[in-house]
């Protein structure tokens, strides 16, 4: 499917992937209330058995449900919750929010959302939305051993164009959570704060994710 490959480059894009400075906080976004969090995208991946990487429906609607619960409970002003459909009537914010992955502290306020964003916050009556991005992958505990921790080839997903191929490198990693955060003001149009966690943790642990999340907000508490 054409959402399918999508996603998968996407997680094969993330995985190889390098981070910068990414904290951003507009002057004044502390005090704010009346946050909605919209429905969190997630794209993940499982590593098999026989050590192949492969986009995973069941691990990213596992990994979505535990970040918009996390986040409900962590984040200071946070009122209520808004359901995206990613794949439905809001496919068109997929790929923006997926975007929040190549943001860093300088591009974070330049960063453009689809109108629709601010069209479904204002319809349920909010100022303010706190949007989420998840990427990563879980494994088989079978296939992790010692040679794969001193750095045994494992498959790792390429782009598009390898139509379901795979090619091999060096990747010795137990599991992957990349989680960026932003939160949106639907009366400027503009990311207000943002932040972002990349670990070696599984996206799936809720406590792995909730360190994560503690983590990416400490400069948004009061």
């Amino acid at each position: 499917m054409k959402i399918s490959r999508l996603l998968l480059a996407c997680l094969a894009a993330a995985i190889v992937s390098s981070c910068a400075t990414s904290k951003y906080i507009a002057p004044g976004t502390q005090t704010i209330t009346g946050i909605a969090v919209l429905s969190p995208a997630s794209v993940q991946g499982h590593i098999n058995a026989a050590g192949q990487l492969e986009y995973s429906d069941s691990v990213s609607a596992v990994s979505a449900e535990i970040l918009a619960k996390t986040l409900q409970a962590a984040v200071p002003g946070v009122t209520g919750h808004i359901n995206a459909d990613y794949q439905g009537a809001f496919e068109g914010l997929a790929g923006p929010i997926r975007s929040l992955a190549g943001l860093n502290a300088k591009s974070a306020p330049y960063a453009n959302m689809p109108d629709q964003l601010d069209s479904l916050l204002r319809s349920g009556g909010y100022r303010y939305g706190l949007i989420a991005f998840s990427e990563g992958f879980t494994r088989d505990k079978s296939n992790w051993s010692k040679g794969v921790a001193k750095g045994t080839a494992i498959a790792v997903l390429t782009t598009v164009l390898t139509l379901g191929m795979v090619s091999v490198y060096s990747f010795p990693l137990k599991f992957k959570s990349d989680i960026y955060v932003a939160i949106w003001d639907s009366e400027t149009s503009q990311i207000v704060f943002y932040n972002k966690s990349l670990k070696e943790a599984d996206p799936t642990n809720e406590k792995h994710v909730t360190k994560q999340i503690d983590k990416i907000m400490k400069a948004f508490r009061r």
